[in-house]
């Protein structure tokens, strides 16, 4: 499944993360995807949460939400909650 997401609450459920990025440059766009190892979204998922600026606050709190996320769908708990969903 893929799901393209704003929302750090939803991206710190992914087992896999991609940033996607564009920018405009002289005759078009270019777009980039990167695939994040765990440092990488610990950075994503604090800059989702606190805009440009990254605190530390915003990182400890990305890592709060990631374990949260691993640990939900480690458990089953949120592949059951989501399966109950697509019925």
């Amino acid at each position: 499944m893929l799901c393209v997401t704003h929302l750090p609450q939803v991206a710190a459920f992914a087992r896999h993360q991609l940033r996607v990025a564009k920018q405009a440059m002289p005759g078009g766009t270019v777009a980039t995807v990167e695939a994040l190892d765990a440092e990488g979204r610990v950075e994503e998922i604090a800059r989702m949460l606190g805009g440009a600026r990254i605190t530390q606050t915003t990182r400890k709190h990305a890592e709060e939400m990631l374990g949260h996320g691993a640990q939900l769908t480690t458990t089953g708990i949120g592949k059951n909650r989501a399966a109950g969903r697509a019925r």
